[in-house]
């Protein structure tokens, strides 16, 4: 007698579906993500929807090219943390849903700061305040939150003073010569 072969047929083509967009950005700014589908079935996978969506941030669909590749643009958010993408493709009448993700790190800005006087030129003695101008080294990605230390000839100066709207205002000193 002859053994019995069992063959199972699906109505569906198996999918795959591979996270390949960017795996990380600066808070307050907008990722660039990307997948690609492939059909199993060796159909095209051009034209279907693949959905995006980033913990804590936002969502975005894209549509497949030719290749199967799908791109979309979504906010991060403004808290830095260590996050997940996820790709999916919710599947259609011909083949099969799929998704991936991937590890995701919403990072701090860079920032620049330039400090200045409250006057251009100060007698020895005399009161002087410095100012912390703090900005983001990327256009558009908000106003840096956060404090800033003073220091003056390499030892702190007073506590961290909190940055508002970008800036910060030291407490008055008088002193012969020194640097800040």
């Amino acid at each position: 007698t002859a053994a019995a072969t069992t063959l199972v047929v699906t109505p569906k083509d198996c999918t795959t579906l591979q996270y390949t967009g960017m795996t990380s950005a600066p808070r307050g700014t907008n990722a660039t993500v990307s997948a690609k589908l492939t059909d199993l079935g060796g159909g095209s996978a051009g034209g279907r929807v693949i959905s995006f969506a980033l913990t804590g941030g936002g969502s975005a669909n894209g549509t497949t090219n030719s290749s199967g590749i799908a791109t979309a643009t979504i906010p991060v958010g403004s808290t830095v943390r260590s996050a997940t993408v996820t790709a999916s493709f919710a599947g259609n009448t011909t083949m099969e849903a799929a998704s991936a993700s991937s590890a995701f790190d919403v990072e701090k800005v860079g920032t620049s700061t330039t400090v200045s006087p409250s006057s251009p030129s100060v007698d020895a003695g005399d009161p002087v305040t410095f100012t912390a101008d703090v900005s983001s080294v990327l256009g558009g990605a908000g106003t840096p939150d956060g404090s800033v230390q003073f220091v003056v000839d390499g030892s702190n100066f007073g506590g961290a003073v909190p940055l508002s709207g970008g800036e910060a205002t030291s407490a008055s000193l008088s002193f012969g010569t020194g640097e800040v």
